[in-house]
């Protein structure tokens, strides 16, 4: 009896580990992948993380490619450069997952900033009036976008260049300094005293905005700008580029007392120059942007590719600064700066 009981026992205890090891790999395999997103409506410029979960209910986002519209993605996160629908999946050992979509749009509106040129020189005394002035205006406000541009008139500056002399002629600059706001207004003496007319066209709401990426390969800056629309515009704009140098050590003729404040120096040993214009990446009165892009929630990409120029004496103190004009007046309509190597958002 106990010799027929024991075949049978162990016969039993067999079949019971098999079919809980069958049961357990059913349990374990991994037959279908859900993906899920932090966030299925978002603005242009915000950056969304994707999800991956198997059917037995792991984690294995990390072990699962990405595809946004069918081109894979690079890790779980994506930010949309433009408005749109986008589809969303991802494939785990050969398994597709679900298709989910996310929407992107533009923001209802954009900051104002205004356009500050400063139309200058090493040799001009009284050029640092209008240095001192943009400070005095940046410090009230992170909406002030500065350009230095350097001019030789009947003497000579090392920052001077063939761009700076075309923006001479075709705005007509006289004497110096001069101011310019968003290109066509000009900015009243004493700009220190005056710096109301340059913040009064900055504000918190704009129709259209600058958004800014760019990259050094070598010896060759690659710029994308993006121009978000909040309205139609019915008329011809276009699109500027300037690149800009910071941190520029040379002597400055002084006839004010800005630089030290309350102090007459002459000349500013080794000053330190800043935003200064060093190259011209466009047209300079402005790329054109089709009409058929200047549409209300419509994102116009703009990219281009520039050679370093070299005169530049360091490639860590390179920004850019983009602005749309009015084709018609050559007025800036907004602007944007970030330095090379920045994505800066729409903001």
């Amino acid at each position: 009896m106990n010799f027929i009981k024991k075949p049978f026992f162990l016969l039993l205890f067999s079949i019971l580990i098999i079919f809980q090891s069958c049961n357990n790999e059913n349990i374990d395999a991994i037959t279908e992948v859900i993906i899920t997103t932090s966030n299925s409506n978002l603005l242009v410029d915000d950056t969304v993380t994707f999800s991956a979960t198997a059917n037995n209910g792991n984690d294995i986002t990390n072990q699962t490619t990405f595809y946004v519209n069918n081109e894979v993605l690079t890790g779980n996160n994506f930010t949309p450069n433009a408005s749109g629908t986008y589809e969303i999946k991802s494939i785990y050992n050969s398994i597709t997952s679900n298709t989910i979509e996310i929407t992107a749009s533009n923001p209802t509106g954009y900051s104002q900033k205004v356009l500050a040129e400063d139309y200058t020189g090493t040799w001009c005394g009284y050029c640092p009036r209008i240095a001192y002035a943009i400070q005095q205006a940046e410090l009230q406000s992170d909406k002030i976008v500065p350009v230095a541009i350097h001019l030789a008139k009947n003497s000579t500056d090392v920052y001077n260049f063939d761009g700076s002399e075309e923006l001479e002629n075709l705005f007509n600059i006289g004497g110096l300094p001069e101011g310019r706001l968003n290109r066509t207004i000009i900015w009243n003496y004493p700009q220190n005293t005056n710096l109301n007319q340059a913040l009064d066209l900055t504000g918190q709401s704009s129709p259209l905005g600058l958004a800014i990426q760019s990259e050094i390969n070598q010896n060759t800056i690659n710029t994308t700008v993006r121009v978000g629309f909040a309205q139609d515009y019915n008329f011809e704009i276009g699109i500027v580029v300037y690149l800009l140098e910071s941190g520029l050590i040379h002597d400055q003729t002084n006839y004010t007392n800005f630089f030290p404040e309350g102090q007459y120096v002459d000349p500013l040993v080794d000053f330190e120059h800043n935003d200064v214009l060093r190259g011209i990446f466009t047209n300079a009165l402005g790329e054109i942007i089709p009409q058929t892009e200047t549409v209300n929630g419509n994102t116009y990409v703009f990219s281009i590719q520039n050679t370093i120029p070299t005169s530049i004496e360091n490639n860590n103190n390179l920004s850019l600064v983009a602005f749309v004009v009015n084709k018609n007046t050559n007025e800036v309509l907004n602007a944007q700066h970030a330095a090379v190597g920045e994505n800066h958002p729409f903001d």
